[in-house]
C-alpha cells in the first residue's frame, strides 16, 4: 500500500490466502496513514535520559530510546542475549530501578541485567535482594562519595599511593 501511494511499484509474496486478499482489499482502497515520525522528524523520536547517557560513556553499548526500563543495551552479549543497561534515577530506589529493568528485560529474555546504581545509600544491602538476573554496579560518581563518605566517618588520613601499586 506505502508502495502503491508513493507511486512504486512492489511485489508481495504470503502463504496465506487470507493475508493476499486483505492485501488485495487494502490496494483497491489504499489509505494515506499519519506518521509521527516522518512528520517531526527522527531527533522526536531520540528521548533518551542525557543524564543516564552520561553514565554510560565508556562503555561499550547502544543507547535505547523511549523505554520506561532500559537505558542502553551491551553490545556485548551474555549466552548469545542481549545484557540490558538502566542507571538509577535521582530519587529513585534501587529496588525501584531493578523493577523496570526486570519487567522490561523478560520481553528480551535477558539472562544478565546491569543495574547501575547513582544513589550510594546502602548499596550493599539492597542488592542482596534483588532479582537473580539483575547485577548491581556502582557509578564513578558513586564509589566516591561512598569513600569520601567513610573518610568523613572514620576521621582516617587517606593513603597516598601510586600507579602500580
Amino acid at each position: 500500500v506505502a508502495a502503491t501511494l508513493s507511486g512504486r511499484r512492489a511485489l508481495g509474496i504470503d502463504i496465506s490466502e487470507e493475508a493476499v486478499q486483505l492485501t488485495r482489499e487494502r490496494l483497491a482502497n489504499p489509505i494515506r496513514t499519519r506518521s509521527f515520525l516522518l512528520e517531526s522528524g527522527r531527533e522526536s523520536y531520540r528521548k533518551a535520559d542525557k543524564t543516564a547517557l552520561s553514565y554510560l560513556a565508556g562503555i561499550d553499548c547502544v543507547p535505547v530510546h523511549r523505554n520506561k526500563g532500559i537505558d542502553a543495551i551491551l553490545v556485548e552479549h551474555f549466552r548469545g542475549r542481549p545484557v540490558p543497561v538502566r542507571v538509577q534515577r535521582k530519587n529513585e530506589s534501587i529496588h525501584e530501578a531493578a523493577s523496570l529493568l526486570d519487567q522490561a528485560g523478560k520481553s528480551r529474555y535477558s539472562e544478565l541485567m546491569i543495574l547501575i546504581v547513582t544513589e550510594p545509600r546502602r548499596t550493599e544491602s539492597c542488592t542482596s535482594t534483588l532479582p537473580p538476573r539483575i547485577v548491581a554496579v556502582e557509578s564513578t560518581s558513586a564509589q566516591v562519595a561512598c569513600a569520601i563518605g567513610k573518610m568523613q566517618r572514620s576521621n582516617a588520613q587517606p593513603a597516598l599511593f601510586e600507579a602500580g601499586d
